[in-house]
C-alpha cells in the first residue's frame, strides 16, 4: 500500500515539474477590477445661436465652482466642443456612486430640472449623460499605453486620403523615407527604405475608403515592434481634420517615447507634406509622465 502511495505521489508531482519547465512559465497578470470611482460626461446641446446665453448662466450660478467644492467630487470640467459651436460637455468624476447620487440630486437636479429659463436654451429641454457613468479600470491593467493629438491640415481630405491610402507605393509622409523597397500583397506588409537609420517593416491592418481611416502597426525596428498607429479624417471648412492615436507595448515603450515619436516624426512628416507653410523641422518637444 505504502508503495503505490509513494509511487503516486512522485506520478502526481511529474505534470508539476515537467510540464512548467516544457512550456514555460506563465506571466503573471495583476487581477484588475475597476475602482470606486465614476466617470462620466454629460452632452448640452445648445440651440442655434445661443451658445453664449448658455455659458452666462452656467457661469451666474458658479456650476463649476460648486461641482468641485461638492463631497467626493475629483474633476469637474466644463467644455465647449471646437468643431461644434452648439455642444458643450461636463466631464466628471467622483469618489463613489453615493457621492454622485448625492451631487445630482442637488443643485443639478434644480438648476437643470427646474429653471425654465436654462431648458429653453437647451435642445429637449435637458442635458444628455453620453454612456452613463463608468468605472474606469487602473492604468496598470493595460499591457499598453494609448496617445494621440489631431491637426488641422490646409487641404481637402480627399488629397490626404490619396496620399494616407497609397499603401503600396507612398510614404512620403513619413520623415527619412527614400521608397516603398518591397510590398507583400498577400498580408499588406511593406517595407521601407530609410536615408537614416535601418529599414522599416510596416503592415497595413485596416483600411477604410469610405470612413477614410487606417490603421498599422510596425514590426521593425525592433525598438518599435508593436507599435500600432490609426489615422482618421474628417472634412472641415477650414480643410481637413486629421485625429491620430497611437498604442505602444509597455514593454517597449514608455508613454513619453510614444508621443517623442508622434512629435518628432508623424506630426512634422504630415505637416511637412500637406502643410509646407507650418514647416517640417522636427518637434523638440520633451513630455513628462506623471
Amino acid at each position: 500500500v505504502w508503495y503505490y502511495l509513494i509511487a503516486g505521489f512522485f506520478l502526481g508531482l511529474i505534470p508539476l515539474v515537467v510540464v512548467p519547465m516544457a512550456l514555460g512559465e506563465c506571466e503573471l497578470h495583476p487581477f484588475c477590477t475597476p475602482g470606486p470611482e465614476l466617470l462620466g460626461t454629460a452632452i448640452a446641446t445648445v440651440k442655434p445661436g445661443l451658445g453664449p446665453a448658455f455659458e452666462n448662466r452656467i457661469a451666474s450660478v458658479d456650476l463649476v465652482k460648486k461641482a468641485r467644492a461638492a463631497p467626493g467630487n475629483i474633476k469637474y470640467e466644463f467644455f465647449k466642443n471646437a468643431r461644434d459651436e452648439n455642444e458643450y460637455r461636463f466631464v466628471e468624476e467622483w469618489e463613489s456612486l453615493d457621492h454622485l447620487q448625492q451631487w445630482l440630486g442637488g443643485f443639478p437636479k434644480t438648476i437643470f430640472g427646474q429653471d425654465h429659463a436654462l431648458q429653453q436654451l437647451l435642445v429637449g429641454g435637458k442635458l444628455n449623460v453620453q454612456g452613463g457613468y463608468s468605472r474606469p479600470l487602473p492604468a496598470d491593467c493595460s499591457p499598453f499605453w494609448e496617445g494621440g493629438t489631431s491637426i488641422i491640415l490646409p487641404r481637402s481630405c480627399g488629397v490626404v486620403w490619396r496620399s494616407l491610402s497609397n499603401w503600396k507605393g507612398d510614404c512620403t509622409w513619413i520623415p527619412d523615407c527614400r521608397r516603398v523597397l518591397s510590398y507583400d500583397e498577400e498580408d499588406d506588409m511593406r517595407i521601407l527604405e530609410m536615408t537614416l537609420g535601418e529599414n522599416r517593416h510596416q503592415k497595413l491592418e485596416y483600411l477604410s475608403n469610405r470612413d477614410k481611416k487606417m490603421q498599422y502597426t510596425i514590426s521593425s525596428p525592433a525598438s518599435h515592434d508593436g507599435y500600432s498607429g490609426e489615422i482618421s479624417l474628417e472634412p472641415m471648412p477650414s480643410g481637413c481634420a486629421l485625429t491620430y492615436t497611437f498604442t505602444v507595448p509597455k514593454k517597449k515603450m514608455s508613454l513619453n517615447e510614444g508621443y517623442s515619436f508622434l512629435y518628432g516624426t508623424r506630426v512634422p512628416g504630415l505637416k511637412a507634406k500637406f502643410h509646407p507653410a507650418a514647416g517640417s523641422r522636427r518637434s523638440n518637444i520633451t513630455f513628462v509622465q506623471t
